[in-house]
């Protein structure tokens, strides 16, 4: 509960900053001379919102590992930048350090693998 405050107190401090901020420029600068919005990435936003699902769906029907390991992938995805390589490292070495501090550190109760899915 209490890093639960202290998460919501720290998005507060920043949405505060956020919002000043863009009050601020808005001051500064002629709202005509502003250069356009840019458009939304849709890829960016499918993609981290399918792997915050893949992740708890693939949690308790495969493990840890293969959820942690979905849920980066696709969340790689998401930046156009982003090599097949690049995404694999990454969601192999975070896969690993989930496993050893969720698992072996913190105890989570979410097996590692779960047999009959594999």
């Amino acid at each position: 509960m209490a890093l639960g405050i202290i998460l919501a107190l720290t998005g507060g401090i920043l949405l505060g900053g956020a919002i000043t901020r863009s009050i601020r420029l808005k001051a500064v600068l002629d709202i005509e001379q502003a250069a356009p919005a840019l458009p939304l990435e849709w890829r960016g936003w499918i993609c981290i919102c399918l792997s915050v699902i893949a992740f708890a769906v693939l949690s308790e029907y495969t493990g840890l590992v293969p959820a942690t390991f979905a849920c980066v992938f696709i969340a790689g995805i998401a930046d156009r930048e982003n090599s097949l390589r690049a995404i694999l490292l990454l969601a192999t070495g975070i896969t690993l350090a989930g496993a050893v501090v969720f698992w072996w550190g913190l105890g989570v109760t979410i097996p590692l693998f779960i047999r009959g899915y594999m």
